[in-house]
């Protein structure tokens, strides 16, 4: 019997073509079905190559960070200053500094691509060689109040960092400096 309907299907496939016109719905799950098992096969099999030869990140000498610096775990956090997701990430590092504390340090990376988030990367950077304390002051209220920062601008970031208690004209003079641009660039 197998073998008839075969023979039939194979000289006749309008047979099957008109039944699945009839059920252009069920067709269209099964096939979304198909992209579904496919797309996360995929995803599983990169993942699995990955893990295989994992990233590590570099972290040069003098790279802000929270926590001891000699913690046994160590978290490269790479974030943009006007990211959402980045703001709640950064709470979360800062929540588990204080809860594992010694434990754990985190080192700020940037993944900043828009102009703007590149700028304020180079603001927290730049006032990090002035007082680290000022960048991580600068990290928090920027997260707090990303909006207020991206209709400001540029002019926004300086005018926090000087309200912050950065002294400007070193500001402006670090923000030249051509290593800061490269770390950043470096990072994302």
């Amino acid at each position: 019997m197998e073998a008839q309907m075969r023979t039939l299907l194979q000289e006749h496939p309008e047979i099957l073509i008109e039944a699945l016109r009839k059920e252009k719905g069920q067709l269209l799950g099964i096939l979304e079905e198909a992209a579904r098992e496919r797309q996360q096969a995929e995803e599983t099999r990169r993942i699995e190559e990955e893990m295989k030869n994992p990233l590590k990140p570099v972290i040069e000498p003098g790279r802000l960070s929270l926590g001891k610096p000699d913690a046994p775990v160590v978290i490269a956090e790479y974030s943009d200053f006007f990211c959402h997701y980045c703001a709640n990430g950064a709470v979360t590092m800062k929540t588990l500094v204080d809860k594992y504390p010694g434990q754990v340090r985190v080192v700020f990376k940037h993944f900043a691509n828009a102009p703007l988030s590149r700028h304020a990367a180079l603001v927290f950077e730049a006032l990090g060689l002035q007082k680290p304390e000022l960048a991580w002051a600068f990290h928090d209220a920027v997260f707090a109040d990303q909006e207020k920062m991206a209709q400001g601008g540029e002019a926004a970031l300086r005018a926090l960092a000087v309200t912050l208690g950065a002294d400007a004209a070193r500001l402006d003079a670090d923000m030249k400096r051509p290593e800061l641009d490269e770390r950043i660039q470096k990072d994302g």
